[in-house]
């Protein structure tokens, strides 16, 4: 809300990270070379035991005032919403489970909508579009609209708009996707 970037260092892949990070820093202007690192939150998941794939994150946004995490697990196609608990720079902050859902892939990217109304969420085979629920701070699953994709490695995600979603891969290629093209999932 106050036009920060987060830098999310929650990336995970081996599972043995435990302390993950979010950097916050200024919005650049075009050009620049360089951000200004307003602070930096240390965050872990409340419920992880030991090491294990499944707390990877690439996926982060902000709703209603709130930093949400979705998990890219490796176990199964499920993802796993978690909400940042805290704001304290001295000690670590919990990542509290939220919610879970089967997803059916690994969840690479998601962006909230400029309304806060919807998130889009992407895997390497689907973009997915929820309603967002501010109040409960929870992903609506049951209002899932999905389209499959094949775009090489797509990682990046943001909302052009509320109206339409626009897609990154590593590749370098950009897909803009109207909303309007998603039809809704099926069960």
């Amino acid at each position: 809300p106050k036009g920060d970037i987060i830098i999310a260092d929650t990336g995970n892949n081996g599972g043995a990270r435990k302390q993950l990070m979010l950097h916050f820093v200024k919005e650049p202007k075009p050009g620049a070379t360089s951000a200004k690192l307003l602070r930096t939150l240390r965050v872990h998941y409340a419920d992880q035991k030991g090491a294990s794939p499944d707390y990877d994150c690439e996926a982060v946004f902000c709703a209603a005032g709130r930093i949400y995490l979705l998990t890219k697990r490796q176990s199964d196609g499920r993802t796993y919403l978690y909400r940042v608990d805290g704001d304290s720079t001295a000690k670590s902050n919990p990542l509290r489970l939220v919610d879970t859902f089967d997803i059916g892939g690994t969840v690479t990217a998601s962006d909230v909508s400029p309304d806060g109304r919807l998130v889009a969420v992407l895997t390497y085979t689907a973009l997915w579009v929820f309603e967002f629920d501010a109040k409960a701070g929870r992903i609506r699953w049951g209002s899932g609209r999905k389209l499959p994709i094949f775009a090489w490695q797509a990682e990046a995600l943001a909302f052009d708009g509320n109206a339409g979603v626009v897609i990154g891969n590593e590749g370098g290629q950009l897909y803009r996707v109207p909303l309007a093209d998603l039809p809704a999932a099926r069960p």
